[in-house]
């Protein structure tokens, strides 16, 4: 996009691009980032235990991509980590054995082993990379995202531009951050809750499902059982509503992510303070881009309709 392509020409942008964070998916960096990729440093976490150093990737699709084969945790030094029957799901939490046994997807969590590894910490790293400041913050840790987020300490963490956590509305693991945890925390800070995905699994052990069903219906399992709220998707945008956040750089790199997550109400208040701040005509072409962005969702107004439709007729007969 040209309007892109105008923002990251931008002196500041330039001198200081976004510093994205990624910790506990770094093989599938996240689609949101590929639009500003180019422009971006971004810092990917990859547990491995073979590699104990950092590599800084050429030819990725980033300014900079510094991958880290290893563990991130709120503190630096020897970790227990739990490798679990599915990957997604190691730890450095031990699995709750006991509160999963009810839901279908337990036999994810079984540990097949557990190894020691050093850890690093997010203060650790940015020292390391000269780096003081993060733009895009992401985690999914399997119950460690709070604890990673407040290591930033409180003035860094209160700069974010974005803030997306994966944290458990049920038990997973022991001791881990939970969704009302993270809720509570980020009352305290200029964010807004911009994006909530409740995700979940059915309530029923696999054994008893097994009793009545076969190989077949389990692999459709989420088509015959509704599923029960487990787990949640947060996505938080900063408010802007601190000087210190009402930077050029900052306004500017804000309305590009408030896009991205497609908030284009929000987005368009950024555009209409960056102008009245600095006068800066690029505000007005992003004002215009919000404008368009909101007149094109006129679009959706047929699907909308007809979406209406299906679920009261689903109500009615279902």
């Amino acid at each position: 996009m040209e309007i892109i392509q105008r923002v990251f020409s931008s002196p500041e942008l330039l001198e200081q691009p976004p510093v994205l964070v990624d910790i506990g998916a770094a093989r599938h960096l996240p689609p949101d980032w590929r639009l500003i990729a180019p422009y971006s440093i971004g810092i990917a976490f990859d547990p491995d235990e073979r590699e104990m150093d950092y590599i800084e990737e050429a030819g990725s699709a980033y300014r900079k991509l510094y991958v880290f084969k290893r563990l991130v945790a709120a503190r630096p030094g020897k970790k227990k980590f739990y490798l679990t029957r599915s990957p997604a799901c190691s730890s450095l939490l031990p699995p709750d054995t006991h509160k999963l046994k009810d839901w279908f997807f337990s036999d994810l969590f079984t540990v097949d082993r557990v190894v020691e590894l050093e850890a690093l910490d997010l203060p650790g790293v940015f020292k390391e990379l000269s780096l003081n400041y993060l733009d895009w913050f992401k985690s999914d840790s399997q119950g460690a995202d709070l604890r990673l987020f407040q290591s930033l300490g409180k003035k860094m963490a209160s700069q974010v531009l974005v803030a997306e956590f994966e944290p458990g509305i049920l038990d997973a693991y022991q001791g881990e951050d939970k969704m009302h945890g993270v809720m509570a925390f980020m009352e305290d800070l200029p964010f807004w809750l911009a994006d909530l995905a409740v995700k979940g699994t059915p309530r029923l052990a696999k054994t008893t499902f097994a009793k009545e069903f076969g190989r077949f219906d389990e692999k459709i399992v989420n088509v015959l059982l509704k599923p029960s709220a487990f787990w949640g998707e947060m996505s938080y945008l900063n408010t802007f509503n601190h000087q210190e956040m009402q930077s050029r750089r900052r306004l500017l790199l804000g309305w590009v992510c408030a896009s991205i997550k497609k908030h284009y109400g929000f987005a368009l208040e950024l555009a209409y303070t960056g102008k009245s701040l600095y006068g800066d005509p690029l505000f007005d072409a992003l004002r215009e881009e919000s404008v368009r962005s909101i007149k094109r969702n006129r679009l959706k107004l047929p699907f909308y309709l007809l979406a209406k439709l299906y679920n009261r007729l689903v109500e009615k007969y279902f």
